[in-house]
């Protein structure tokens, strides 16, 4: 008899959950024993990481019920609910907990990084609302805070001196 060598594989956005053995579709712990009578290939069995999208107002108002997502799987960012007087929503900056980064894009590539640790040319990437994603995080229970990104609104004051001969200029007003 044997006993399989412990997992030291590692997959991108799964966990390890055991080995399956050929001729059989049973998923082994890394701690069994095997007795064998002929040649036998052990297969890693994975199960994808899931994680939780939480949505932070970011100086708005509302509620948003959070996400749980499975990591590869193609997934569409709740719509937002949240409202802000005086501003226009503006998408999504991500935020990973499990390693305290934020994601960025140089326009054509996006990765995550500790704030300030950023390359030049990189800014926060921001997502569309209801913006579809699948890979958002590989870490398995990990949280992704999408922070709401707001526009102030701008206004202009017109005045109409109504038959006068002077009107005051107009105004812009954020």
């Amino acid at each position: 008899s044997f006993t399989p060598a412990s997992n030291s594989c590692s997959r991108t956005g799964y966990t390890f959950a055991g080995w399956t053995v050929s001729g059989t579709s049973d998923v082994k712990s890394s701690a069994f024993t095997w007795k064998y009578t002929e040649n036998k290939t052990f297969t890693a069995k994975w199960t994808a990481c899931s994680y939780t999208v939480a949505y932070d107002a970011n100086g708005g108002t509302g509620t948003m019920e959070n996400q749980q997502v499975i990591y590869g799987v193609r997934s569409t960012l709740n719509p937002n609910a949240f409202t802000r007087y005086g501003y226009t929503f503006a998408g999504w900056t991500a935020y990973r907990t499990a390693q305290n980064q934020w994601y960025y894009t140089n326009g054509t590539t996006n990765t995550w990084y500790t704030e300030g640790s950023q390359p030049a040319g990189y800014e926060l990437y921001r997502y569309k609302d209801q913006q579809a994603m699948s890979k958002i995080s590989a870490v398995h229970e990990d949280t992704v805070v999408l922070h709401a990104q707001w526009n102030p609104n701008s206004y202009i004051a017109r005045y109409d001196a109504n038959g006068g001969t002077t009107s005051p200029r107009s105004q812009g007003y954020d």
